[in-house]
């Protein structure tokens, strides 16, 4: 039988500066990250849908975003899709 990866890259711009909570070895980054999805309408002109994301880093992962993010700067996220109802 084979294996389905939940693997996700998210190249976008930052909606928040990102914050980051709890300690060293058990901290939590959350930031909205947007990206747009593009196409030209019935009249040829062209329509930009943003789509956002809310994205959580943990442990060792957690320090990027804050270290080299700030609102509306471009941030490339890898990982796994998980959604809450």
């Amino acid at each position: 039988m084979n294996q389905v990866q939940n693997s996700v890259t998210l190249i976008g711009n930052l909606g928040k500066d990102p914050v980051k909570k709890g300690s060293k070895q058990n901290s939590v980054t959350s930031f909205s990250l947007a990206t747009n999805e593009s196409y030209n309408n019935k009249d040829g002109e062209k329509i930009n849908v943003p789509q956002w994301h809310r994205c959580v880093a943990f442990g060792k992962k957690a320090d990027t975003p804050v270290q080299y993010g700030k609102k509306g700067r471009k941030l490339t996220q890898q990982g796994q899709s998980k959604y809450d109802s």
